[in-house]
């Protein structure tokens, strides 16, 4: 008998699960050339699997012992064929390793980050349905606005240095990723990075004189520190610019709330309103000063003109200070306002000193 097979009753036979190919006993489950049965030779490029001729493997697959594997994650081929992990150890990345590094958790035998895993998205099992992707631990159909689907996971293409203003552009070493572009890290005084971008803190309101620092409404942020700009007239209480002389919780001063059926009017806790004013609301106006209550609660001043004895009139430089019509002019030389609204000189006429005079 050749080699590999033995006498059995009379015949060269070959051990169970081998098949006699010319006299060698062979795998037909994995022979490329005798793939399924003898003499059956996969083409070019094929690989025999299951006794059947197939493509290639799949990409982050190699063919170990007849089998594509990853050997980034399989113990048996941990990076490379052969390397076997020791017991109680996993494979990770193409390293034998005991514990995930920082923000990855061990799900079936391998890190993961649960972040944007679909299949331990959450937590190890938790598997997205067909067709939607996992983005900050949770399961969505699609992409939010802001962020791009890549390797079936939604990241934002202007800081992640893995797909750099595109799915697979990965940033070169030493280098990261900023608005889009594969940049330098950031230059030194104030800048810093800030959710994966470079920011100014000396002057971002969101990171005002650090990462996550962020002011509030009102505030700007100036010199690393959050400043109000508060109106003409009002301070900071707590955070809020108040009219201190109007403000039942901050009355005169910041902190200070008038007791309960009482007023703050000119920064003074009042049962009723000072004479001269009117309560409006909550608020004791000057009806006729107030821009907002000019003659009567609630009769706004529009846009450019002003409450004036209790009337809204339109605000008229020094040059011409009267008003005629809900128009500036000058009645001591308006021919059409001579003196006094209304008042026309005849076409031979100028008006001086409002009065009409022939010219």
């Amino acid at each position: 008998c050749t080699w590999g097979t033995s006498c059995i009753n009379g015949s060269c036979l070959c051990p169970s699960g081998l098949t006699n190919c010319n006299g060698q006993c062979t795998h037909t489950s994995n022979n490329a050339s005798h793939c399924g049965q003898c003499s059956l030779s996969c083409k070019a490029g094929e690989r025999c699997q299951n006794g059947s001729c197939e493509l290639p493997c799949a990409a982050n697959s190699v063919l170990c012992n007849n089998t594509c594997t990853d050997i980034k994650q399989d113990t048996n081929n941990c990076g490379a064929c052969g390397n076997q992990c020791p017991s109680g150890s996993f494979c990770f990345d193409g390293l034998c390793a005991i514990s995930c590094p920082a923000g990855l958790l061990k799900c079936g035998g391998t890190c993961v980050d649960n972040r944007n895993d679909r299949n331990n998205c959450g937590g190890c099992g938790n598997q997205c349905p067909s067709g939607w992707v996992c983005h900050e631990a949770k399961c969505f159909q699609t992409c939010s606005p802001v962020t791009t689907r890549c390797d079936n996971r939604c990241v934002d293409v202007q800081n992640d240095n893995d797909h750099c203003g595109a799915c697979g552009n990965k940033c070169p070493s030493g280098k990261m990723c900023v608005n889009g572009s594969c940049n330098a890290p950031c230059i030194g005084g104030s800048q810093a990075i800030c959710n994966g971008s470079c920011v100014d803190t000396a002057s971002h309101p969101l990171h005002c004189g650090g990462c996550g620092i962020k002011c509030i409404n009102g505030a700007s942020c100036q010199g690393g520190k959050c400043v109000f700009n508060c109106p003409t007239h009002q301070v900071v209480c707590n955070n809020v610019c108040v009219d201190i002389s109007n403000d039942r919780s901050n009355c005169g001063v910041c902190g200070k709330t008038c007791p309960s059926g009482q007023l703050c009017a000119k920064g003074q806790c009042t049962q009723t309103c000072p004479r001269g004013t009117t309560l409006c609301g909550n608020v004791c106006a000057d009806l006729n000063s107030a821009q907002n209550h000019c003659g009567s609660c609630g009769n706004a001043c529009s846009s450019g003109k002003t409450c004036s004895s209790g009337i809204c009139t339109t605000q008229c430089p020094s040059m011409i200070p009267d008003i005629c019509d809900g128009k500036c002019t000058y009645l001591m030389g308006d021919p059409n306002n001579c003196g006094t609204c209304g008042n026309i000189c005849g076409s031979n006429m100028n008006c001086v000193n409002g009065t009409c005079q022939p010219r």
